[in-house]
Formats: structure tokens, sequence, C-alpha cells
């Protein structure tokens, strides 16, 4: 309801209030029947209660319809944080049906599908669908020049569901032998376990580095993945240059390999790769997303209420 409705509802429910106590003072000075006077009490109170009740409600669905006092709309979603954080790649896999999906993030232009793939459920909140591929499919997108290797920090999320069967790079950037992959995979750790393992390698054979975080996937549940790399002083004891976070925990792992940075990387981004189960709302940031960031994110994502911090 606009301001000047409510201001005339709350008007309304004051003058009720005033007849209320004109009609005490006259019964008091003897206006007017016993009776009369008493229909007169009933009839403007039972006024004044709708008055204020019907105020009440006013009041009550303009401060959700605002958001709580005032506030503007609706408390930013997954979908808010995502743009907030200002990813170069955003794939929303919402449209396996056609022959390409746009890129919404900063580099624009679209990934282009190949092989077979089909259209899923959605499995975050705010998403329209997702995808899953045939052992040749495969989402291709060209990638800027010079942003992947040396220091430069960047971060991989997406959701996905695992399928009865499956070990495959859901995002990779390879060319010759030098490369990074982020690979799912079925139990192939000696603990029975399955595997989410986040690796660069190249330079002729000189450079291979991982980090796995493995986990218990036989469930068949959704979960969000965000794959970290960022500079890290190797010298100094630390080796978290890698990381995996899995439904918005921080890692447990510390990555191991060849302590130098990733090489430079051209050629073009490929996602899917023959995974069969659904893979939702693909994203690449120019930044190490920060613990907080990642949280929040995980937390959206899952159609919960969350503060996305600040990029």
């Amino acid at each position: 309801m606009s301001g000047p409705r409510l201001a005339a509802v709350l008007s309304a429910g004051l003058i009720a209030s005033c007849n209320l106590v004109v009609s005490l003072d006259d019964l008091q000075d003897g206006a007017g029947g016993a009776s009369s006077g008493t229909q007169s009490i009933a009839a403007t109170a039972t006024n004044a209660t709708s008055t204020a009740s019907a105020t009440a409600t006013v009041a009550s669905t303009t401060a959700a319809a605002t958001g709580g006092g005032g506030g503007g709309g609706e408390a930013p979603g997954y979908d808010d944080c995502v743009e907030s954080l200002g990813p170069v790649v955003r794939l929303r896999l919402d449209d396996a049906g056609g022959d390409s999906e746009t890129n919404l993030g900063a580099w624009g232009g679209s990934a282009d599908y190949t092989g077979g793939r089909t259209s899923e459920a959605p499995l975050a909140a705010g998403s329209l669908a997702a995808a899953s591929f045939a052992p040749d499919g495969v989402l291709q997108l060209a990638a800027q020049g010079g942003f992947f290797g040396g220091s430069q920090a960047f971060t991989i999320e997406l959701w996905f569901q695992p399928p009865a069967d499956y070990s495959e790079e859901v995002a990779a950037l390879i060319t010759g032998t030098d490369g990074f992959v982020l690979r799912i995979e079925k139990r192939l750790d000696a603990m029975g376990l399955d595997s989410i393992r986040f690796r660069f390698f190249g330079n002729g054979g000189g450079t291979d580095r991982v980090v796995i975080e493995n986990l218990d996937l036989s469930g068949g549940g959704v979960h969000h993945v965000v794959a970290v790399y960022q500079e890290a002083p190797f010298m100094s004891g630390e080796a978290d240059d890698l990381q995996i976070y899995v439904d918005g925990a921080p890692p447990t792992n510390l990555a191991t390999g060849t302590e130098t940075a990733m090489p430079a990387l051209n050629g073009s981004l490929t996602f899917g790769n023959g995974f069969a189960g659904p893979i939702d709302e693909l994203s690449i940031y120019p930044a190490a997303l920060d613990p907080a960031a990642i949280e929040a994110l995980h937390t959206l994502g899952m159609g919960q209420s969350a503060t996305c911090p600040p990029p």
C-alpha cells in the first residue's frame, strides 16, 4: 500500500478512537438512553477494533513486501551473489537442448555443445535446468589469452550430482602437454572413497601439482564444488596454492608436487567431458574467492539465507 493510502487508514483509526471517547462522555452526561448509549459504545468499539486490525494487517503486508522496515525488496539470492563477484565465465547450463550456452560472464560470447547431452532438473536455487553429457558430450569455450598461468588467481565453481559411474574431468584446459583439470573420480582412492582433484601440469613433464579431497559420493546427492588457484609462498612451508571446497566446507588437504606456478595456458576450456550426471551453474572468477564468499554461495545456492560479502 502506498504512503498516502496507509496514512488515510491510520487517520481513520484515530477518528474511530475519538468517537469512542465522545460516546463515553455523552453517556456520563446522561445524553441519550442507556440502551442507545451502550449500542453506540459497542458499535464504535467494534469499528475501532476492525480499523486497528485492518491497519495492522496492511502494515504487516507492507513490511513483508518491502523486506522489513522500509527495505528495498527481497534479500539478494544466489544469482545476485554470483553476479556481484564478477565472474569472467558464467554458464547456467540451462539450454542443453540447443547448440550453445551464452556466457553471462565478463568475457561474453558463447560456449558450444558437441556430442550428446541431456537437459536435467536444476541443482541450485534460481536455476532453470542443468546438463548431463554422453561419453562424447562436451561444452567448449575459448579462453581469454594470457588469463590462465603464472600468478593469476582464479576460482572455478559448479554444482553436480554424481551418476552411477563416473571419472571425468568436468572442467579442463589442455594444450599439448600443458593444462589443468578439475576431475571427479569414483572410488579410486585406496581408502575406498570417491575423490575430487584439482591438478595442473606442463613444462614438458617438469611440472605436476595436485590437491585431492576424498569423500563419499555414494549417496547420489547434490554437491557444490569450488576449486581455487592462487599464488602461494612455497618456501615458507605453505602449499595452499590449490584448494578444493566441497559444500562450503574449508579444504582439509594441501597441494603436493612440483612447487612452481601454473604454466601459461592458451586454448579452449572444456566442460562436462562425458560426465553423465547433471552439472549446473558453472562460473569462473578472476580471483581467489575467500572462505566467506564460498560459504555464502553454497548457502544461497541451497535456497537458504546468507549475506554475500563484497567482492
